[in-house]
């Protein structure tokens, strides 16, 4: 779906979701879902120039195969939150830095046959404060 007149578009499928709103020259919001367990937003304001600065909020899983596991059918997973502030800009042309302040938090780990964690052991890991800088290239 498509508006340019309300500085709005989305895709929509199953099991997804993406959608991008602009509702000001120099404010920008995203919003995604994949599956039941990836979730990612964003605010974002134009400082100056192409200065960028968000806030943010994801919530994420990944999976993992184990060497050596019990039951061939578990895998490893990792579930985790985070709010997210930071700037973006271009280094030139093609390359641009993200730089950001992390707040992670409901981090675990379990394993499992399936993504639910219900009457399994888990490992609870500790909120925690992280940095992170990405550098991207974008060939045109």
């Amino acid at each position: 779906y498509r508006s340019p007149s309300h500085a709005f578009d989305a895709v929509i499928g199953i099991p997804f979701l993406g959608m991008n709103y602009r509702p000001t020259p120099r404010w920008s919001g995203r919003f995604s879902i994949f599956g039941p367990d990836n979730l990612s937003a964003e605010w974002a304001y134009l400082l100056y120039g192409p200065v960028q600065a968000y806030a943010g909020f994801d919530w994420g899983q990944q999976e993992w195969l184990r060497a050596n596991r019990d039951d061939n059918s578990n895998r490893l997973f990792f579930d985790e939150k985070k709010y997210a502030l930071g700037l973006r800009f271009p280094l030139c042309k093609a390359v641009k830095l993200d730089l950001s302040g992390n707040y992670e938090f409901n981090r675990r780990l379990y394993e499992n046959d399936k993504a639910v964690s219900h009457n399994v052991p888990e490992v609870d890991l500790d909120p925690a404060f992280s940095f992170q800088a990405k550098l991207s290239y974008r060939w045109m």
